[in-house]
């Protein structure tokens, strides 16, 4: 006869390699998300470009931060220039695997 016993303690490592490997996936995801919006956002002077900001999460469940506080930012991404289509941003994003939501 053979008997295994297995409790949570014992898929804790197995968990937790989960988790860090699925925690690198999304900040790899969402660093290529900011390379790409700061490579893809019109050019003049290069403040709207360098003006993008990103904070990782520090766990799975924790929000990532892909921000630009450049007051023109959005005149850009309605399609002022013609460096860059409408809505740049969102289809960035979108390119990137990250589903839209409602804007807040």
């Amino acid at each position: 006869m053979f008997r295994i016993t297995v409790d949570k303690n014992g898929l804790q490592g197995f968990t937790d390699d989960a988790q860090q490997a699925l925690l690198k996936e999304y900040e790899g995801a969402v660093l290529q998300a900011f390379l790409d919006l700061r490579a893809e956002t019109p050019i003049d002077e290069g403040t709207a470009s360098e003006g993008w900001r990103v904070v990782l999460p520090t766990e799975v469940d924790a929000v990532a931060r892909l921000f630009n506080d450049v007051p023109y930012i959005g005149i850009l991404n309605e399609g002022h220039s013609t460096q860059a289509p409408a809505y740049f941003i969102e289809q960035v994003l979108v390119r990137n695997g990250f589903r839209l939501g409602s804007r807040r």
